[in-house]
């Protein structure tokens, strides 16, 4: 996409889609820690908010730089999602860890299946350029309303004596 549509290099293209799976393994390796520190709302809405800036800036800016350089950015920001989804699911459903990782499996393949196929709707809609920036921005605001869903419902709960804000 970098290459075809925005007009990048082909070395500007494969550096930014090494560096989002760079930033995605390094987020996921440390999540723990990081999931550790913070509560699980707080971490949604600054993931989905930095997501929605990255996003946005690579939208508005058709620039294969900056694309290039939110990539990553959201690469950061979604690694720690999945250990997060399964770590409230099996919080809330203790002793189903295996229903709750099965459930959670399908519904990322549904989006590994699903995803593609919509992005390629929206690309003929908008053009390619504004259709895979558009689906991220949607899915930051998606974590947003969740996150918020988290606080109401009040799940946020301490973990190793780090109470939630």
């Amino acid at each position: 996409m970098l290459r075809r549509d925005l007009g990048a290099s082909a070395v500007t293209g494969a550096t930014a889609l090494t560096l989002f799976s760079a930033a995605m393994f390094a987020s996921r390796s440390l999540s723990d820690g990081l999931l550790r520190s913070c509560p699980d709302s707080l971490f949604l809405v600054a993931a989905g908010g930095c997501m929605t800036v990255a996003s946005a800036a690579a939208y508005f800016a058709g620039d294969p730089v900056v694309t290039a350089v939110a990539l990553p950015v959201v690469g950061l920001c979604i690694g720690p999602v999945f250990p997060l989804a399964l770590s409230r699911g099996t919080r809330a459903l203790p002793g189903r860890a295996a229903h709750v990782a099965a459930h959670l499996s399908i519904l990322g393949y549904a989006a590994h299946l699903g995803g593609p196929p919509t992005i390629g709707y929206l690309a003929e809609l908008v053009g390619p350029p504004r259709a895979f920036p558009g689906v991220l921005c949607a899915v930051a605001v998606l974590f947003l309303l969740v996150s918020r869903g988290f606080r109401e419902l009040g799940r946020d709960s301490p973990r190793d004596g780090h109470p939630d804000v």
